[in-house]
């Protein structure tokens, strides 16, 4: 399996789970502590996620595309972005069904350049092997993965 593969099934995951937040929060009794928790789950998962990209697929493509510019650089303020936008949620300083949209609308564009954008560039210049060992490195450095 490719790192991008996986990814790639992560995302799917999360668009599913967004799916289900965005719907909870719209309810007429939906409460603030139940939206917080749902973020609180999708949180964790994205934030491993987007630690293992940062620490796996990024490094790669920096050789090719540069560091801090370019496709890697937006990607990086993007997780930026949306961790202070998880932040916000969780600590409940903001208006959940506001922030909460903002949220997925953020991830749902984010997830569609990484897909759309960045996942096919990886192929082209990293190509198969290389996203495969990266893969069996991520699992190794994590086995839980």
């Amino acid at each position: 399996m490719q790192i991008t593969d996986r990814f790639n099934a992560e995302h799917q995951v999360f668009l599913q789970q967004l799916n289900r937040l965005e719907y909870a929060v719209t309810q007429e009794d939906a409460s603030p502590a139940m939206g917080q928790s749902m973020v609180q789950v999708i949180a964790i998962a994205v934030e491993r996620h987007a630690a293992v990209e940062e620490t796996t697929l990024f490094p790669a493509l920096a050789h090719y595309l540069g560091q801090g510019v370019g496709p890697l650089a937006v990607m990086e303020l993007e997780h930026q972005a949306i961790r202070r936008t998880l932040a916000r949620i969780v600590d409940g300083r903001g208006t959940l069904h506001a922030d909460v949209a903002h949220f997925v609308t953020v991830l749902r564009d984010h997830i569609a350049k990484e897909d759309g954008v960045l996942f096919p560039l990886a192929r082209r210049l990293l190509g198969e092997e290389e996203l495969e060992r990266l893969q069996r490195d991520a699992v190794g450095a994590n086995p839980c993965m």
